[in-house]
């Protein structure tokens, strides 16, 4: 299996989901589970979960790397962006691994690896070149075919379950939580979209999680939909302890990531009727995303 995030260190659904799958399949398989950056602490016995921020040399070919660990540090300096005359962000830009510097002995790069593997930012602007890294070590690590199946979650593992994929033989099974096409637009033809596609159009089965996802990949990826099978996620329920609050003011709260996916100009639509009709209702967004720095905006001047 080739996840993205994992408990401990997750920063949001695709790593509840990832562990979710792997807590129930885990009783009845043995699953090898390669992520970029393992935490320390897990509860699910028999399960072999292999960080890229945790591995040796001797597990991976490095001399096959060369051209990958092209790296230098950079700093960066403190950006101000001003939005509006309402309210304006400071955003301090990432500083961290890019390409320039290769490196020639066997504990630098380990130890790149490990650094850019090791950051509280599982995304962040230098995405795609940890995915295309993340393929080249997962290939290697599962080099050995001693497995059935590959499962891989999401885009950001589809360059790597190809590589096992062609190098192994073994069937790739590919689990669609999300699509690029839902996060940026029905048009998105960006490099995302085409990892996607090529991910889906090699695979031997995928999972959607929805209907609705199923009809997309479909609809724009031009995949089979005979391949495609739907499966739900699951949920574990927990007791819930519900309170109240001594404000005379109804509250409706959005807790989660603010992206455009999660509809957020569809709340402050939605929020802007309900007021009209309920003066006594509030909303509060708490979260962060990439839609945050839109949403204070238009809220701003409604």
């Amino acid at each position: 299996m080739l996840g993205w995030e994992f408990p401990p260190l997750f920063s949001g659904g695709l790593g509840v989901a990832t562990y979710g799958i792997v807590k129930s399949l885990h009783q009845l398989s043995h699953i090898r589970l390669i992520i970029p950056t393992a935490g320390n602490a897990t509860d699910l016995e028999g399960v072999n979960i292999i960080g890229l921020n945790k591995i040796g040399a001797e597990e991976v070919d490095l001399e096959r790397l060369e051209f990958s660990l092209q790296f230098q540090n950079v700093e960066i300096e403190k950006v101000e962006m001003q939005f509006s005359p309402y309210h304006h962000i400071n955003d301090i830009m990432y500083s961290g691994p890019l390409l320039g510097m290769k490196f020639s002995e066997a504990s630098d790069k380990i130890g790149a690896i490990h650094s850019i593997f090791s950051g509280k930012d599982m995304y962040g602007f230098n995405i795609l070149h940890k995915v295309h890294l993340f393929a080249h070590l997962a290939e290697d690590l599962a080099a050995d075919g001693d497995f059935d199946i590959i499962h891989a979650h999401d885009w950001v593992t589809y360059p790597a379950a190809l590589r096992i994929k062609r190098r192994t033989g073994k069937p790739l099974v590919l689990h669609v939580h999300a699509l690029e096409t839902d996060r940026v637009g029905d048009r998105a033809r960006n490099d995302i979209y085409w990892l996607e596609r090529e991910g889906l159009m090699q695979a031997d089965s995928i999972i959607a999680v929805s209907e609705y996802t199923k009809d997309q990949i479909v609809k724009h990826y031009d995949i089979d939909r005979a391949k495609i099978s739907v499966v739900h996620n699951g949920v574990d329920a927990v007791p819930v302890k519900r309170g109240t609050h001594k404000l005379k003011d109804k509250i409706v709260v959005f807790l989660g990531r603010i992206t455009a996916q999660k509809g957020p100009n569809f709340l402050m639509e939605t929020a802007e009727k309900v007021s009209r009709v309920y003066p006594r209702v509030k909303f509060v967004v708490a979260g962060t995303g990439d839609q945050f720095a839109h949403l204070l905006e238009t809220t701003a001047y409604r």
